[in-house]
């Protein structure tokens, strides 16, 4: 099974961190593929209005957004952190 952990967190070594470290460290001891993507180190450009997407039917502005879209096409599951029931930085 393949999981994709993203990290919202904007605070490196907060919470959230910590709580993605265990869990990923859970995760590999029952031989699962978790991959974690840290939004904060994530290059991701604004939408600039080029409509593009809607003849191509994907955005092409090059960043890290299309790495992003693979990995979530590929994940069987997508836990995410949540502080006071809210999905951070999201």
């Amino acid at each position: 099974m393949k999981i994709l952990a993203i990290n919202g967190a904007v605070r490196e070594g907060g919470n959230t961190d910590i709580a993605l470290q265990f869990l990923k460290k859970v995760c590999r001891e029952e031989s699962l593929i978790v991959h974690e993507v840290k939004l904060r180190e994530a290059n991701i450009k604004d939408c600039d209005g080029c409509y593009k997407c809607v003849e191509a039917g994907y955005c092409v502005v090059p960043d890290d957004m299309q790495k992003i879209y693979s990995y979530l096409e590929s994940s069987d599951c997508l836990p995410r952190p949540t502080t006071f029931a809210v999905l951070r930085a999201l």
